[in-house]
């Protein structure tokens, strides 16, 4: 029999199972249970007879199939010889069958994502490739290994899932408004995807300051005087979450995105914060800021939610009603190219809070002067920009609130 490995003939074959013997399939990870189960179910179908499934204290048998790392011999002479499977990157996982003594190993990487690519791949495989009724006779040594590509393997998945959402949403629309519209709908909705390929991901990387934050657009990024904010930042991060990268924004959940990266973007909305609690951008004159309630409003409540999402504090109270640290972040630090943002960490100098009241959260007859001075029932034209301004100070109504009553 040929060894898939070396190409050349083994000397000694072993029984992995016969007819009429029991069988013992053995797996390690919990997580791969149902692929284990389906796989016992098919190589039962092609014998003939059930196989018995069992974890690393199942008592060994005669004869075992071995998935995973257990601490079985043959699984850990199994996995050292994994180790050499060469992998062009960490796009990669491999496999490898391993045959001794009436028993196979099927070792397997596992990958950042949890993917389980590389161990469906693997069964798959021994099923088409070995799987037979009677007797199984194998080369002692290494019978195969192999390497999958997680991201193609990936990619194939999300072909399948989005022909099936396509399908749901076109017979929705084809129950509602009829054949024509449904299918006209459809083929707009599929061009219009096409925007949302891979590219888009090098796009919003190309947006990322490695000393800051997330810039608004290209030409912003390109023009001088231009440089990243907290709402961009914000955005970014959101459309992160959307696409997949980690599971939840809000929930703080985010296991796609590297300690480095979520300290980084900490630190530097740290270090845009000003002693009198509010957050400003170097592009952009305090002053002015200061004159659009909105835009401090909008800033606070991004930078807040940034921080208490990464188990961050700012570094002085804020208008909204958070307790700063009094750790101050050096911006100088954050600024300088290709300094680890990990290792400069934090100054711990104590800050101390300047919180002034703004004019209209001085008291309940200050607010509703300043509600009464809001345009928003005379013009029709100004019912967003109005709206947006006190939505935006929705944080600071109620922390100002909470002290007054």
């Amino acid at each position: 029999m040929l060894n898939f490995a070396t190409g050349c003939k083994s000397t000694r074959q072993t029984i992995i199972y016969e007819s009429g013997a029991e069988l013992l399939v053995v797996y390690a990870d919990d997580e791969t249970s149902d692929l284990v189960n389906s796989f016992v179910n098919k190589l039962n179908m092609v014998r003939g007879q059930f196989a018995k499934v069992g974890k690393d204290s199942t008592p060994k048998a005669v004869f075992e199939i071995v998935i995973g790392e257990t601490n079985r011999d043959i699984s850990k002479k199994a996995y050292n010889k994994l180790k050499e499977v060469k992998k062009k990157n960490n796009e990669y996982v491999g496999y490898l069958f391993f045959c001794e003594k009436n028993s196979l190993a099927i070792a397997y990487d596992k990958d950042q994502f949890n993917t389980n690519f590389a161990v469906s791949t693997a069964l798959d495989k021994f099923i088409s490739n070995y799987a037979v009724s009677g007797t199984l006779l194998l080369d002692e040594g290494i019978v195969n290994s192999g390497v999958v590509n997680i991201v193609d393997e990936q990619r194939k998945i999300d072909v399948i899932s989005r022909e099936v959402k396509w399908l749901e949403t076109e017979n929705l629309l084809l129950s509602k408004y009829g054949k024509s519209h449904a299918e006209e709908t459809i083929a707009v909705l599929k061009e219009l995807y096409k925007c949302y390929d891979s590219d888009m991901i090098y796009w919003l990387a190309g947006l990322y300051d490695v000393n800051a934050g997330f810039y608004y657009s290209n030409s912003g990024r390109d023009t001088t005087g231009y440089g990243s904010d907290l709402e961009s930042t914000v955005q970014a991060l959101q459309f992160l979450e959307g696409m997949g990268a980690f599971e939840n924004f809000s929930n703080k959940s985010f296991e796609g995105l590297s300690e480095e990266f979520t300290t980084h973007i900490a630190l530097w909305v740290k270090s845009r914060q000003d002693p009198n609690g509010y957050f400003y951008h170097t592009q952009w004159d305090k002053t002015k800021t200061d004159a659009q309630p909105s835009r401090l409003g909008r800033d606070l409540g991004w930078a807040t939610q940034i921080l208490e999402a990464y188990g961050y504090k700012p570094t002085y109270d804020t208008p909204n009603g958070v307790k700063g640290d009094g750790i101050v972040v050096d911006p100088i630090t954050l600024t300088i190219v290709g300094q680890s943002i990990v290792t400069t960490k934090t100054n711990k100098v104590q800050a101390t809070s300047d919180n002034v009241v703004a004019d209209r959260f001085v008291d309940v007859e200050s607010f509703q002067a300043y509600l009464d001075s809001l345009d928003i029932w005379e013009s029709n034209e100004k019912s967003y920009s109005v709206s947006n301004t006190l939505s935006s100070q929705i944080g600071q109504i109620k922390a100002r609130d909470e002290v007054l009553d």
